[in-house]
């Protein structure tokens, strides 16, 4: 049995938005194979970071790899639905990709802070946080008990019985 080839790490492609697509009556009222299309090249569209989609009718086609037969009948509601959604998927994934830039650069600064505290309380010798005690579990808890429950565990009626 030959060995399997070393996989490259996937690249990361964020969750696409698609609920506002299953509101639009155009999209409903194409048959499946038109749905597929549309969905296809809005995949396509998605995975490539939201760059644009070829203006040639004949290359949009075999992205989605739609049969010519199939592609004629509903070509000017795939491209309207095409038309409608795209800038509204990038502005989507512009809002993702930032956020997501945002986290890193948070966490990064984070982890500065973090490695600067270590730094200080290494030379200083000093640890870097009070550790308290552990709660034995033979001590009462700090908590009010529940009226409802008894303390052996099971329910009584709220009239106390």
């Amino acid at each position: 049995m030959a060995k399997a080839a070393k996989t490259e790490k996937r690249r990361f492609v964020p969750p696409m938005p698609i609920a506002d697509l299953w509101f639009d009556p155009r999209l409903m009222a194409l048959p499946s194979a038109g749905y597929g299309i549309v969905m296809r090249l809005l995949l396509h569209f998605w995975i490539t970071e939201c760059r644009p989609l070829p203006a040639n009718k004949g290359e949009l086609r075999s992205l989605a790899r739609a049969y010519p037969a199939t592609w004629r009948p509903h070509e000017a509601t795939i491209i309207a639905i095409l038309h409608d959604f795209c800038p509204e998927l990038s502005s989507k994934y512009d809002a993702h990709m930032r956020k997501r830039t945002r986290l890193a650069e948070m966490g990064a600064k984070g982890n500065e802070a973090r490695e600067r505290a270590q730094r200080r309380a290494a030379e200083t010798g000093t640890r870097l946080g009070a550790v308290l005690p552990k709660r034995r579990l033979d001590m009462p808890s700090n908590y009010a008990p529940d009226p409802g429950v008894s303390p052996t565990g099971g329910f009584r009626d709220r009239a106390g019985r």
